[in-house]
């Protein structure tokens, strides 16, 4: 028997028993179509006419014996050419349809589950791809652009800072003093004076005058222009670091070349009992 698909016209041959009297739901294996398919009505065949015996006629060459006339030829010819018209698919389809009633189940099995599936898919696409296009409307909008270009700006700005305070940090110390805590805290020491001490040694002796501390090292200029040597203040600590005792010295030079260095010594008689350290600083810069 012959169904037909209601939305693509597409037509199967399938076995009388896979859709019974009473007919099936089906799916089209073209357009994915659901519908109730019953059984085609098939135009009936015309029954041939038996022409009466004639009369016999002298027989003539090149005539046969024929049992129908032209008109009953042309119906038979219209009625077989229906035939193969129906046992393939109308417009040339290339899909193989299974006559066995097991494969027509399969055909029709789950296909409001398989469409549901398909609309989800086509659903999140669509989604997918106006999100898509929403981002790229707004990325393209000026307030968008101009908010991206301060953001890039001010990315810019603040590595300017950070590395401007960094390799320029004993600039900014002398500039602002109170910032020399903050580099400090992050393990960055900051040298405004330009001069370090170097090789700091301290010994202490008796002599005829009682207990002498003498302090002596070297002042190390670590710049590469000429720097001013100020005053030197040395403080006796205890193990607290609380200061005990304190006095300045005046170096011998008040300049240094650059990567040039000069020496100092001083002393203090009868220092204070529970010195254990010695702390040197510059009167206008830095301790070291």
């Amino acid at each position: 028997m012959i169904i037909t698909c209601p939305n693509c016209q597409t037509r199967y041959q399938v076995a009388e028993k896979a859709i019974g009297s009473a007919g099936r739901k089906v799916q089209c294996a073209h357009c994915h179509q659901s519908w109730q398919a019953v059984a085609e009505k098939e135009d009936p065949k015309p029954k041939p006419k038996l022409v009466p015996p004639a009369a016999p006629k002298p027989a003539r060459d090149g005539d046969d014996d024929r049992l129908f006339d032209a008109a009953d030829e042309a119906a038979l010819d219209a009625a077989f050419e229906r035939e193969e018209t129906r046992a393939a698919p109308v417009r040339g389809k290339s899909e193989d349809v299974s006559t066995s009633s097991d494969e027509t189940a399969m055909a029709d099995a789950g296909p409001e589950t398989e469409k549901a599936g398909l609309d989800t898919a086509l659903q999140n696409s669509r989604h997918k791809a106006m999100l898509k296009r929403q981002i790229n409307f707004a990325r393209n909008l000026p307030m968008s652009q101009i908010r991206g270009n301060m953001r890039i700006a001010a990315i810019c700005l603040l590595a300017l800072l950070v590395g401007g305070g960094y390799f320029f940090r004993t600039e900014v110390v002398r500039l602002f003093p109170d910032l020399a805590g903050v580099y400090e805290a992050v393990g960055l020491k900051v040298n405004v004076v330009g001069l370090e001490f170097r090789n700091v040694e301290t010994l202490r002796a008796v002599k005829s005058r009682g207990d002498v501390m003498v302090v002596s090292g070297r002042i190390q200029n670590i710049t590469g222009q000429q720097v001013k040597v100020p005053a030197i203040v040395v403080t006796l600590c205890d193990d607290a670091g609380v200061a005990l005792y304190s006095w300045s010295v005046t170096p011998v030079v008040s300049l240094i070349g650059p990567g040039e260095n000069v020496e100092f010594e001083t002393q203090l008689n009868a220092p204070p009992d529970g010195v254990t350290r010695v702390k040197l600083a510059f009167a206008d810069g830095r301790a070291s």
